[in-house]
């Protein structure tokens, strides 16, 4: 597959990651963990991670890859349970502006990209799936809409590594 080749005869190698962030206790915040899961399960030979903190540990976990696909549960954007893809190449985003908030968390995407342009570890491709969440109080357990929306999202991060 082109997204992981470890060929040493002079092929560039394509390094592909994919990142989840959240937090299980927070019910639908958990949404990126069920995700995971399902990738796994399907392309066993991914580089699949969960990711925690601040935006120092996010631009660390996609130091030195070529495509990170993010997957994390979004808030105030569409109805519970919509999946939503955003990519940017270079320094454009095909849909939404780089200022726009894409987490559910204290910390935005933004913050952890304009880390990453200061230390010149800005993914060439990255690609965010986003499920909106329906609720994010303390608790285990995903809602139903978001919990239907876990296979549409596997299948979204699926694509992306694909292509």
């Amino acid at each position: 597959m082109r997204w992981r080749s470890t060929s040493t005869g002079g092929d560039p190698v394509t390094r592909a990651v994919v990142l989840g962030l959240g937090n299980a206790m927070r019910r639908d915040d958990g949404v990126a963990d069920a995700v995971l899961d399902t990738v796994r399960a399907r392309m066993p030979e991914a580089d699949v991670r969960a990711v925690y903190g601040d935006p120092a540990t996010l631009v660390a976990a996609w130091t030195g890859a070529d495509l990170v696909v993010l997957v994390d549960a979004l808030s105030g954007e569409g109805a519970p349970g919509d999946v939503l893809r955003f990519e940017r190449t270079g320094e454009r985003w095909d849909v939404v502006p780089p200022a726009a908030p894409l987490s559910s968390h204290g910390w935005g995407l933004s913050d952890a990209l304009e880390l990453a342009d200061a230390l010149a570890r800005t993914p060439p491709r990255l690609v965010v799936v986003a499920v909106v969440a329906a609720d994010l109080t303390t608790g285990h357990g995903l809602s139903s809409p978001v919990a239907a929306a876990v296979l549409p999202a596997a299948e979204q991060v699926l694509r992306a590594l694909a292509r």
